[in-house]
C-alpha cells in the first residue's frame, strides 16, 4: 500500500476501497469489501463459464463463506496458482 499511495496518493481509488477498518481479520491482510469482491468474482466466473464451462476455478486466500456464496464450495482451498 505504501508503494501504491506514494505513486497515486493516499486518496486513490484502490486505497479508498480497501478495508482499512478490518482490524479483526485473522491473517492481517487488507481486502476490498466483501460485496465488491463477490460482485467482481461473479462477473469473472460468468465470463470464465462462457469461455470454458469445465475449467476449474480457485480463489486464492478467500474465505470459505465466499466460496459457498459463489457456488464454489467444493473448490475451497484450491488456488489457481496451483491448479
Amino acid at each position: 500500500m505504501r508503494l501504491t499511495e506514494r505513486k497515486l496518493g493516499r486518496d486513490n481509488p484502490i486505497s479508498t476501497q480497501l478495508g482499512r477498518h478490518q482490524v479483526g481479520l485473522s491473517d492481517g491482510r487488507m481486502r476490498f469489501p466483501r460485496a465488491l469482491r463477490e460482485k467482481a468474482y461473479r462477473h469473472l466466473i460468468q465470463i470464465i463459464r462462457q469461455t470454458s464451462a469445465q475449467l476449474e476455478i480457485g480463489l486464492c486466500l478467500e474465505e470459505s463463506s465466499m466460496f459457498d456464496s459463489l457456488g464454489l464450495g467444493a473448490s475451497f482451498g484450491r488456488c489457481n496458482c496451483v491448479l
